[in-house]
Order: structure tokens, then C-alpha cells, then sequence
């Protein structure tokens, strides 16, 4: 599967900092956490993702949201400095 595969994901702005969260390698309790949210609710916005990115891992959830641009870890990186 190529990473373009799939729908276009129209990620809520929760959806993509979940995601973000993993990309900077939260689990679901760290970035339950770090968002003030259960762990249930984390692996609901996770799934989501998943679904609308048609990914079948996080990994490669993550990696299809950065290559189309939905998360940008660097720019968060930056706003925490």
C-alpha cells in the first residue's frame, strides 16, 4: 500500500494532536495525560484517525498524517520551546 493510500482524512484538530502525541512517542496513557483526557477517549480519537487515514497500525497512521500534512511535529516542538 502505497503512503497516498486512502481517503482524504479531514482529521479533527483532537485527532491530529493524538496523533501528534504519538509521533512524538506518547503511549495512551502519557498522552491521556498530557491532554487531559481518559485513555479510553485517547484510543477513540486514535481509532478515528486510523479509520478516516485508512491506516492499519498507529505507525502508519502517523506516517500517512505527516506525508499529507494533517500533523506537523516540528511546529509543535517550536510552540514548546
Amino acid at each position: 500500500m502505497s503512503i497516498e493510500a486512502g481517503r482524504p482524512a479531514h482529521l479533527t484538530e483532537r485527532e491530529r494532536r493524538v496523533l501528534t502525541e504519538l509521533a512524538l512517542g506518547g503511549s495512551t496513557e502519557e498522552v491521556a495525560a498530557v491532554m487531559h483526557l481518559s485513555p479510553h477517549t485517547v484510543r477513540s480519537h486514535i481509532k478515528s484517525a486510523l479509520r478516516k487515514l485508512g491506516a492499519q497500525t498507529r505507525s502508519h497512521g502517523v506516517a500517512l498524517a505527516l506525508a499529507r500534512g494533517e500533523i506537523d511535529v516540528e511546529a509543535l516542538l517550536a510552540s514548546e520551546s
